[in-house]
């Protein structure tokens, strides 16, 4: 059988043919298709935005023209540029609020008593910052009207500086405080600048200036939670628990104090963690209300079973306390316990010689042994047995230093003493020993490792590790509660009660591209 050849032209009629569109060009490129190979003419992109005021005849603004070259495109001209944005935004940003403001005060001329238009007293010039840059802008003030004779009302009106009062929009307050809580404020000031904001005043004083004073409103909103007056009532909570640490930052006035305390914890709402929170309590503004405020926030009421997890600072478990409307349930935290029990288990391994370590390479393992039937008994909730096995231990350590006489003195005096700083701390919290297993079963919460991470995201991150700067206690707390509620994802929402039309819906209606 001798073999049959294939052509390549028999092969390819043997497979269907695929069938490729060409490219649809646009009716309006297709007579000059023919010029683009031989003519190197630039396309002009023009740029107008018509307005069209209720019942009135459009009013069409030109804001500018786009440029680029056609055969000799290079990938830097492709789209607009970050410059090119910016001034095309703020070309737009001039002419909204322009004719807004004079919209709105000719809307404030007529008196609301007797309809007759107030006479004019001058022209003042108003700054609005923006996050385009700022904007001077002359607007009308207006006399009283004449109708009326109070003598507390003011004589003249001026709508332009009642609309922003703070001569700075809404979002550019709330992208400062974001940035100021996420970052150090020189390199919130230098990102702006990074990216195209080099308009928009934004030193690092104004990001300062402003997240505290979003901070501020944050703490009036707890305060007002704390009085009944809370804007939103949350749901009634069935169960809180109060993980609590502490920690220290630097002061600013060294010559008052080295260090100020800064408390922080979170919320375990109904078994799921819920809310961080954080306060400076040498803050002079600052009372207890506010963390009443923001327990009543996660929902407690007089019928929610409350319990505190701390590391057995007695402050810390008293302050919740005072805040809760009923006995809450205090628990020692086993996080701590098993830092104390690492220490503790390094401390009685006496440093020997080689030699003796070859002669006696299991002197240490009964202490070792003792050290894990402490942990078992800690661990079971039974203080009494713990406190036993503190004593056997102690008299282990006794019993080598006799039969070492004048060996490791100070190794032998650090393990007494750390025995005896244990058993003080088992002894003070021995109720608020819980049986840790019998928690851990029911899927209970038996360790502050949560507050641990909150206390490391929430105050080291920004105030300590890395930053090597020192703080005031009040521009430190109200930092931290705008960090707290960015961390707990809700500082939009917090900043809706005082700014209600804040990133609501859009006013913009995008137009489809054929």
């Amino acid at each position: 059988m001798q073999p049959v050849a294939r052509t390549t032209s028999s092969r390819r009629a043997s497979w269907p043919m695929r069938q490729v569109a060409a490219p649809r060009v646009p009716c309006r490129f297709q007579y000059s298709l023919a010029s683009w190979h031989w003519k190197v003419t630039p396309m002009n992109w023009t740029i107008r935005i018509e307005l069209t005021p209720d019942g009135n005849p459009p009013i069409t603004y030109d804001i500018g023209t786009i440029t680029r070259p056609i055969a000799d495109l290079s990938p830097e001209q492709i789209g607009l540029t970050l410059e090119e944005g910016q001034q095309l935004l703020r070309r737009v940003q001039v002419q909204m609020i322009s004719s807004q403001a004079h919209a709105y005060a000719l809307c404030r001329r007529p008196c609301v008593d007797c309809g007759r238009p107030k006479r004019i007293k001058d022209a003042r010039t108003k700054c609005v910052q923006t996050v385009f840059g700022a904007f001077r802008f002359r607007g009308r003030r207006y006399r009283a009207c004449g109708c009326r004779d109070h003598p507390d009302e003011f004589l003249q009106d001026f709508p332009l500086g009642e609309i922003i009062p703070r001569r700075t929009t809404p979002e550019v307050r709330y992208l400062f405080a974001e940035l100021g809580a996420r970052m150090p404020y020189r390199a919130a000031s230098r990102v702006l600048k990074i990216c195209g904001f080099g308009d928009m005043r934004a030193s690092h004083m104004a990001i300062r200036r402003h997240t505290v004073a979003i901070g501020r409103e944050l703490e009036a909103q707890r305060l007002d939670a704390a009085d009944g007056q809370a804007v939103q009532v949350p749901e009634t909570a069935k169960s809180l628990v109060v993980g609590i640490d502490d920690t220290y930052v630097k002061h600013r006035e060294h010559l008052v104090a080295r260090q100020f305390q800064v408390t922080a914890g979170r919320i375990e709402r109904n078994g799921k963690l819920g809310a961080r929170f954080v306060f400076v309590s040498s803050n002079p503004g600052w009372t207890d209300s506010s963390f009443d405020g923001f327990l009543l926030q996660q929902g407690m009421k007089r019928n929610t079973v409350m319990r505190v997890v701390t590391d057995g600072d007695d402050g810390l478990r008293n302050f919740v306390q005072r805040s809760s409307p009923r006995p809450m349930e205090s628990q020692l935290d086993w996080f701590h316990i098993g830092m104390r029990l690492e220490l503790l288990r390094k401390a009685v391994v006496i440093p020997v010689t080689y030699q003796e370590y070859l002669e006696d390479p299991h002197a240490f393992d009964p202490a070792q042994r003792r050290i894990s039937r402490l942990r078992d008994a800690l661990w079971r909730g039974r203080s009494w047995q713990a406190l036993l096995q503190f004593a056997w231990l102690r008299g282990d350590i006794d019993r080598w230093a006799a039969e070492h006489p004048g060996r490791c003195a100070q190794s032998v005096q650090r393990a007494k003493q750390v025995i005896k700083e244990f058993r003080y701390y088992v002894c003070g919290n021995r109720r608020s020993l819980p049986d840790f297993a019998k928690q851990r079963a029911a899927g209970q919460r038996i360790s502050t490792a949560h507050v641990e991470s909150v206390m490391n995201h929430l105050v080291n991150h920004r105030l300590s590790k890395k930053q090597q700067m020192r703080w005031s206690p009040e521009g430190a707390h109200y930092l931290l509660q705008v960090r707290a509620e960015l961390l707990n994802g809700t500082l939009t929402d917090a900043y809706r009660v005082a700014n209600p039309r804040f990133r609501g819906p859009s006013g913009f209606a995008a137009q489809s591209v054929h």
